[in-house]
């Protein structure tokens, strides 16, 4: 099907390159202007009278589709047309003496200018053959149009991974001919969209077209350049939004009950979840060493963050067993004295009862730090286990988090880019 539609696509572009012209001479005006014409025809000669003159080339070049993109490889394969023109004198008539304006000729009988690609990541061939056929016009203007496929380099930068953009370029040269004798010219300064057809996965966003391409002072060089970008849709809605949603639940697990013993299987299956989702988009992503991804740093940053939270639940699992408060550090058994006389000092404000003599408390025992790791055996009665592991749950999660937040942040502000 798809090379159906590229052949009527090609008749298509033909039909409009090559507009329909009637002749009213007959078969025997053709036979003897071909007999005329080719006589004495060299194709092996260039089409100049003075040896000193150049021969001006026209090229357009149409891009059809693109067949295949390898970051890998660096390389990009495109199904393109050509379309080459120049004048040779030696193709001349008079239009009203033979009644024809134009006629179709094999390509092996004209000359026609030996034009290759220099950047081909494949064997330099020539641009068309004999199988394609050129148009001659009485006024000595030749028309080719040949189909190729094009396989070029591409300079390839995965940093920006699924929202990376990619150049490829495309340099095209005479062989064996200096600029003294063909002269290459693009007549548009992009190339020709008009029979595009668009591609699932990357998007043609520019192009350009260089006719001063500067590699050699002796040769005519063209230099067309291709801007692609990656659609990022189906990266972002099959991986990226479930890695998230995934390093978001991460720190829930010091929410849980410790008395449940669910922590640790939560902690576990997320972990699993991040290794299954990383081993799949591993799959999907271009092997490239040079540069790497950001994604790839984001999703080892992902799974070592789960490691850390489990070995976090573990702590905090084992904090959940001891009896004795006094086994906790005292810098940790006066965060809870604060935040405990700072919730008291809060609630006594809203009931209205005893509200100087906890504000007192409370600005004391949050202002001497010295005097509440100092407390006695009594007044850690008061502060239980389950008050500590209470606040060091809740600590963990809230910088757990954070950390999960700012770690998204840094990916999206350094690693996405927003077209």
């Amino acid at each position: 099907m798809a090379q159906t539609c590229l052949i009527l696509m090609l008749l298509l572009l033909c039909h409009v390159i090559f507009p329909s012209v009637t002749a009213m001479g007959t078969m025997d005006d053709i036979i003897q202007l071909n007999g005329d014409l080719f006589s004495n025809y060299s194709k092996d000669l260039r089409p100049v009278y003075n040896l000193s003159d150049t021969v001006h080339v026209d090229i357009s070049l149409f891009l059809i589709a693109i067949l295949n993109f390898d970051e890998v490889s660096g390389t990009i394969r495109l199904s393109t047309v050509v379309t080459i023109n120049w004048i040779d004198y030696r193709l001349k008539w008079n239009s009203s003496e033979y009644g024809i304006v134009n006629y179709i000729a094999n390509s092996s009988r004209v000359w026609k200018p030996r034009i290759f690609m220099l950047s081909s990541a494949d064997d330099l061939v020539e641009f068309g053959d004999s199988s394609f056929n050129v148009r001659v016009w009485s006024t000595g203007m030749v028309d080719f149009n040949p189909g190729k496929l094009i396989k070029s380099s591409c300079d390839i930068d995965m940093t920006y991974f699924p929202t990376d953009s990619h150049v490829c370029s495309i340099l095209i040269v005479p062989w064996m001919d200096t600029i003294q004798e063909v002269k290459l010219h693009f007549t548009s300064s992009t190339i020709m969209l008009d029979f595009f057809t668009p591609h699932g996965a990357w998007e043609v966003y520019k192009t350009s077209i260089n006719n001063n391409f500067q590699l050699s002072t002796d040769v005519s060089l063209l230099e067309c350049t291709i801007y692609l970008r990656r659609k990022p849709q189906y990266f972002f809605l099959s991986m990226g939004i479930p890695v998230l949603l995934l390093c978001f639940l991460n720190p829930f697990v010091f929410l849980l009950p410790a008395a449940s013993g669910e922590r640790i299987s939560f902690a576990v299956t997320m972990f699993l979840s991040m290794a299954v989702y990383m081993s799949s988009i591993g799959e999907v992503m271009p092997k490239v060493s040079d540069p790497i991804a950001g994604a790839s740093y984001f999703l080892l940053g992902t799974m070592c963050f789960s490691c850390l939270l489990i070995l976090l639940t573990i702590l905090s699992l084992c904090c959940d067993v001891v009896r004795n408060v006094e086994h906790f550090p005292r810098w940790v058994i006066a965060i809870v004295r604060c935040r405990a006389n700072k919730k008291e000092c809060n609630k006594n404000e809203r009931d209205g009862f005893e509200q100087a003599t906890s504000k007192k408390k409370c600005n004391e025992s949050c202002e001497n730090q010295e005097s509440a790791i100092e407390l006695t055996q009594t007044t850690n009665d008061e502060i239980q286990t389950i008050d500590v592991t209470k606040v060091i749950d809740k600590s963990l999660f809230w910088i757990t988090e954070a950390i999960v937040l700012a770690g998204v942040a840094f990916y999206v502000l350094v690693y996405v880019r927003f077209y």
